[in-house]
């Protein structure tokens, strides 16, 4: 009997052993969400979720600074995940949003709500209505109408404005543009000049005496609008503005003297690891600058694509920690921190794992 016991013992132990080194666990940690922006007294205001085995973002969430949801939206294959709606909220709970977008990014339903609950605006099947505050119907019409109402929106789905739109049939044509603040309310009005460059391409211009709602003057944002216009906007029946903005993330001195320590005087040093069935890479130069990167894979018997990152990284005074900056690519706009082991090791927190010198 005591026999059996000492032959079961070792079998028990390696199953447990094997367990916490197999893949399996690992894979139980490969979502994770992570805190981007954060208010003044420490409470979130926008997450993100990745699949850290893919390497891709896989949920977005904005808070206001009273702990309601503002914004929701999931993402696959590095876009806004098609036929799942993006969502947006007034800071009382009210629903502001919800459109849905097809695979090409054109839209294929929206609603819009005022904030005490009574819908506005509804896009389904190229018929679109208004609604007054009180519910009752203003407008009802299809994109074939000779003039249209329609809303200005954010490839994130936020409403950014509206606009009335006569004679899109012709190859020229006038807009009557009112543009929101952060709160859906009537900031900016004035006209837009509009021509058909080609099949659903646009030209438009801003024509000066634009009109700030709140004062009643006129007000000079022609130029900062025509850049959007220019650089920022597309689309024939909706427009869309892609110009989401930056978080505006405070970056350290990259604390030159404590980089070359890290980097042994080298003009740039190499740190890999291997996570996720595949391998990653990290590359610190002496300028400031990184470069993360990962090869190719295979998962749940898919190939998973290889890809880079880029940004800035600073290292602080006691060179025990580094911070990542990204700038392009996968965590644009966050900052990772990195806690330095030593000149050979740099744990990697965010991503459960250490990178070595290479």
């Amino acid at each position: 009997m005591i026999k059996n016991r000492f032959i079961i013992f070792p079998q028990i132990l390696f199953l447990c052993l094997f367990s916490f080194c197999s893949d399996t666990s690992l894979f139980q940690q490969r979502y994770k969400t992570r805190v981007v922006l954060t208010s003044q007294i420490g409470r979130p205001l926008i997450t993100r979720t990745y699949d850290l085995a893919v390497n891709e973002l896989k949920k977005e969430e904005h808070f206001y600074s009273n702990g309601i949801k503002k914004h929701e939206c999931l993402y696959a294959n590095h876009t806004l995940q098609t036929g799942s709606p993006v969502l947006w909220w007034y800071n009382n709970g009210q629903i502001q949003s919800r459109t849905i977008f097809s695979e090409n990014d054109q839209i294929v339903s929206i609603d819009i709500w005022y904030n005490n609950g009574v819908k506005q605006f509804s896009f389904y099947g190229n018929v679109f209505t208004w609604w007054n505050e009180k519910g009752h119907k203003e407008t009802v019409g299809t994109l074939d109408d000779f003039t249209c109402k329609l809303p200005i929106i954010t490839t994130r789905g936020r409403i950014a404005g509206q606009r009335i739109a006569t004679g899109l049939e012709n190859r020229t044509w006038q807009e009557e543009w009112v543009l929101f603040d952060g709160n859906n309310h009537r900031e900016f009005s004035g006209l837009v000049q509009c021509t058909l460059t080609s099949r659903q391409n646009v030209h438009r211009e801003a024509i000066p005496g634009w009109i700030n709602e709140k004062t009643g003057k006129r007000y000079k944002i022609e130029n900062q609008l025509q850049d959007i216009l220019n650089n920022h906007t597309r689309g024939f029946y909706f427009v869309i503005i892609d110009k989401m903005g930056k978080n505006n993330i405070p970056e350290e001195d990259n604390n030159s003297e404590k980089v070359s320590e890290l980097l042994r005087g080298k003009e740039k040093t190499t740190f890999k690891a291997r996570q996720y069935q595949r391998m990653y890479e990290l590359i610190l130069n002496a300028d400031g600058t990184f470069i993360h990167s990962w090869d190719k894979g295979r998962l749940d018997k898919s190939d998973l694509e290889s890809g880079y990152a880029t940004g800035h990284f600073a290292v602080n005074s006691m060179g025990t920690k580094a911070k990542l900056y990204y700038k392009q690519g996968l965590h644009s706009g966050e900052a990772h921190e990195l806690e330095i082991v030593s000149h050979r090791e740099i744990k990697y927190s965010f991503r459960g794992t250490s990178y070595f010198l290479r």
